[in-house]
């Protein structure tokens, strides 16, 4: 996937599918043109041109998709970002239209009513290969990474944006290792999060006035955050601590850390305003 062009209420992307051809003739796509839609609602608009699926065989064609930022489908465009960002299940719809196929009204009347496709957005890794992300990759809500590596305790989920995040104790600053995927900048701002173990309130994130940051594409820390401790919780329940510290044990060094969060993102010159999201899972070292 990668981003052609942003404005401030569109973002357009070229992307790779992949599509199988089960029939003995090769079909040829002059133009086939498609509505995206999430949870019902539509959220832009896709199209395939000049392509040829050879028969019986799975070929990779190239589509544009175009994402509509109006005041309908921003809340579905947010809330199918934040569910890929926690790690859960995002899935858009591919529908096609009455006026699909241009050169063919009249089978694009009859599928136009008729054909639809659910696509699971697929959870893209820094070392992923394109050949693998073509692959089928369709996550449950309580996905479980193969390895069993860091995972919250109760939900399994894994984040592919938040990679990990290290705790300073003494300096009380956190600082967090992100992947954006895109070949774009995202731009953050106005961040606030709350932090949790096993389910229990152990402090806020605390980032200066008018804080914002860059994540250019690639894998990258962010600046070293403030953050300010529940010391009265942890007077009230020393388990805290304990549980923590068990936690670390069992994961070589690391804490799962489940966080909530809200901040204003913008990407490229896409505005996506305020998302919340609820992540389950952070690897995070603890450091003195």
């Amino acid at each position: 996937m990668k981003v052609i062009e942003t404005g401030p209420s569109h973002a357009n992307f070229t992307v790779h599918i992949l599509f199988q051809n089960p029939t003995p003739y090769t079909l040829r796509i002059e133009y086939l043109h498609a509505h995206v839609s999430y949870e019902n609602i539509r959220i832009g608009e896709a199209f395939i041109s000049d392509s040829a699926l050879d028969p019986h065989q799975q070929v990779k064609a190239l589509a544009q998709i175009t994402l509509h930022v109006t005041p309908e489908s921003k809340d579905p465009i947010i809330d199918c970002l934040t569910n890929y960002i926690a790690g859960k299940q995002a899935q858009v719809e591919i529908r096609l239209h009455d006026k699909s196929i241009p050169s063919m009204p009249h089978l694009s009347q009859i599928l136009g009513g008729n054909f639809s496709l659910d696509v699971i957005l697929p959870r893209l890794s820094p070392d992923q290969t394109s050949d693998e992300i073509l692959e089928t990759n369709s996550p449950e809500d309580g996905f479980v990474p193969e390895d069993g590596k860091v995972g919250s305790p109760s939900q399994g989920l894994e984040s592919p944006v938040i990679l990990s995040a290290a705790i300073y104790l003494i300096s009380n600053i956190v600082q967090l290792k992100l992947f954006n995927p895109l070949n774009v900048p995202i731009y953050i701002s106005d961040l606030s999060a709350k932090a949790f173990h096993n389910g229990k309130d152990i402090g806020d994130l605390a980032p200066p006035e008018h804080f914002h940051w860059t994540l250019e594409p690639g894998v990258h820390e962010t600046p070293k955050v403030p953050v300010t401790w529940s010391m009265i919780g942890f007077g009230l329940d020393p388990m805290k601590g304990i549980s923590m510290f068990f936690d670390g044990v069992q994961r070589r060094g690391e804490v799962s850390v489940d966080v909530t969060a809200r901040a204003r993102v913008k990407m490229g010159e896409m505005e996506l305003g305020e998302l919340k999201s609820s992540i389950h899972g952070i690897a995070t070292s603890v450091k003195i």
